[in-house]
């Protein structure tokens, strides 16, 4: 069959990608007609979530008349790069490719479904010397073809999948459960078992198979008239479980039984292995004693119809127990996620995901000031004041996950928040501040209604960009998401720095010079408020605060914050006298300037003998 005869066929898009973390790829599909979006955002319909220098929607995929074409969206930044050329919109044969940043795309051609349908069943025998009987594997696909062998029987069994599933108490009720309405639902079966395997610890091939692991779950059932022994072939398992697939085996002479073992009086047996990450070892094995034929099985129809049921039995519990895998954690996660992140997530190994990485790691710490002064107004109303510490952690909380950011732990009346891990967010730096003004902006709005809950209650916050560890720690009584290193340290340095200066929020130099290009002026800006030396603490910081747009606060307008930053570099280079004349041009209201002049009164307008331009602080 040749492929004019189908003209309808796909394309397979591979998209490869080569970075500092390593490689990743994926492999879609494309029909004619058919339009897909592709970018980082969780929303696209193809998401390639590895690679920054794809936008969050980057662009439109599509097959027009056997062609692959290609079209950016108009607030992609990178473009398509092919032969040397930067392009915006490109078509292409299969055969070819092109790249977009880190990613690399290739075009397929994909063969006709119907070539797979009509060719001829092929197999590979289980082991290099085969005797009279045979192992041999089907796919799904090889299955649907096939009809049901008592269809009304196993159709009322599959209705009490649901039930059986929701109701089991414990893997071993289930198991004994799923083995009982299989053998009702098949009367040439003698016996069945359901059993659960280490995955990790199967032996590579049949040779090592006496290293075949001990089931953990294994709950075995046969009828009442079978005399012998029912021990599942483990060679049969092993081969369903490595290669993911239903396999078969049936034994032609009784006296020869080959490299695989029957139990007493089987001469079939066959193995469905459960799938999904949830059920990953899980299987379902089924044999009997048939009599109705000797012929090998690739041409026999005996067995085919009740293996396409216990597949299809298979598949409905890998899919109920994958989503009920799901929904945990989805209820975990969003302790720590945003929706978006989560997912991304569950889209994928969310074990994998969550393990400790070293990343570009921001972190915001971020303090609710006031609490003291209201604990003591309130002594005779806790519960009043609990409700207003609940809210102010929710407001935190809240922007933090808003901006795809990660919780990573609440200590009394302070949340520390972190970007950059498990998801890179557009940049992780960006999305902090942008959190950090929404709650700055938050608590400013609720000082001014006299009855709001979070009235006379005012915040304070740091943000540090640098390298960090980020992931899942914790023990087997208690889990949470961590972020170490000293990007921490300095993230809760800044966030005390922002009592010293009088701001709401404080952040690294690095920070503000990665965001400075991305943040629009609209939202916030940046001023630049001093070099220090914190305590404890042998390098210098160089200080910018976050502030809002000038509208939200008029006096400070973009000239006054160049007359501070002269200032602020005249006391840098020791020339305190022209610092404190450019610092009297300020707002006496500017408490930054405050700070300032009082720190060049107390030193008498004279720079110390050692002065290298950083205010070396005495407290946190």
């Amino acid at each position: 069959m040749n492929s004019e005869e189908h003209p309808l066929e796909s394309i397979k898009l591979i998209v490869t990608i080569s970075s500092e973390t390593g490689t990743a790829d994926f492999q879609k599909e494309l029909s004619e007609g058919e339009s897909v979006t592709v970018g980082r955002a969780s929303e696209c319909d193809w998401v390639i979530d590895w690679d920054t220098t794809i936008s969050r929607k980057h662009a439109i995929f599509k097959m027009e008349k056997g062609q692959f074409v290609a079209n950016l969206v108009p607030q992609a930044r990178n473009p398509i790069l092919y032969n040397d050329l930067k392009l915006r919109d490109i078509s292409l044969n299969p055969g070819q490719s092109f790249r977009i940043g880190y990613s690399k795309i290739q075009i397929e051609r994909k063969k006709s479904a119907l070539q797979t349908i009509t060719k001829t069943i092929e197999y590979e025998p289980l082991f290099s010397e085969r005797s009279s009987s045979e192992s041999q594997s089907f796919s799904s696909l090889d299955l649907k073809q096939i009809p049901f062998s008592h269809s009304e029987r196993q159709l009322e069994m599959l209705s009490r999948l649901p039930e059986i599933i929701s109701t089991s108490q414990s893997d071993d009720e289930f198991g004994e459960r799923i083995s009982n309405m299989l053998l009702q639902a098949m009367p040439k079966s003698t016996a069945v078992a359901v059993a659960k395997f280490d995955v990790t610890a199967l032996p590579p091939d049949e040779t090592m198979i006496d290293q075949f692991p001990k089931p953990e779950i294994l709950r075995v059932i046969h009828r009442k008239n079978y005399p012998g022994r029912f021990i599942p072939s483990r060679r049969v398992i092993l081969q369903a479980l490595r290669q993911n697939s239903s396999v078969v085996h049936v034994l032609e002479d009784e006296n020869d039984a080959g490299e695989v073992t029957m139990s007493d009086g089987l001469n079939w047996a066959f193995c469905s292995p459960i799938g999904g990450e949830s059920s990953r070892g899980w299987c379902l094995y089924v044999a009997g004693q048939g009599t109705e034929t000797r012929k090998t099985f690739i041409t026999e129809k005996d067995l085919t119809g009740d293996l396409r049921f216990t597949e299809l039995v298979a598949q409905f519990i890998g899919a109920i127990r994958q989503v009920r895998l799901l929904q945990q954690q989805r209820s975990q996660l969003s302790l720590f996620f945003s929706p978006n992140v989560i997912e991304k997530l569950t889209a994928t190994n969310s074990r994998q995901a969550l393990e400790p990485a070293e990343r570009d790691i921001t972190v915001m710490f971020c303090d609710v000031r006031g609490f003291s002064e209201k604990s003591e107004e309130l002594d005779e109303n806790l519960p009043f004041l609990l409700k207003g510490m609940s809210s102010a952690l929710d407001v935190m909380a809240g922007s933090i996950l808003e901006y795809d950011g990660a919780i990573a732990d609440f200590q009394g009346d302070a949340a520390l928040g972190f970007w950059g891990w498990p998801e890179v967010s557009d940049p992780p730096a960006l999305s902090a501040c942008l959190a950090a003004l929404k709650i700055s902006q938050t608590f400013k709005i609720a000082s001014l209604e006299r009855e709001h809950l979070l009235n006379a209650y005012s915040v304070g916050i740091g943000i540090a960009h640098g390298r960090g560890l980020a992931g899942h720690v914790g023990t087997n009584y208690q889990a949470k998401i961590g972020v170490f290193g000293p990007i921490v340290n300095l993230g809760s340095r800044l966030d005390g720095l922002t009592k010293i200066f009088g701001v709401s929020i404080c952040t690294d130099e690095t920070t503000a010079q990665f965001v400075k290009p991305y943040l629009d002026p609209e939202m916030g800006r940046f001023r630049k408020l001093g070099r220090v030396y914190p305590k404890g603490m042998r390098t210098t910081v160089n200080v910018y605060g976050l502030i809002p747009k000038e509208e939200w606060d008029p006096e400070l307008t973009e000239e006054r914050i160049r007359i501070y930053e002269s200032a602020l570099e005249a006391l840098i280079a020791g020339q305190w006298e022209m610092s404190r004349k450019l610092l009297d041009q300020m707002p006496k209201t500017d408490r930054p300037t405050l700070y300032l002049k009082r720190y060049l009164s107390a030193q008498q307008y004279t720079p110390p003998a050692d002065w290298d331009g950083a205010i070396r602080l005495k407290s946190k």
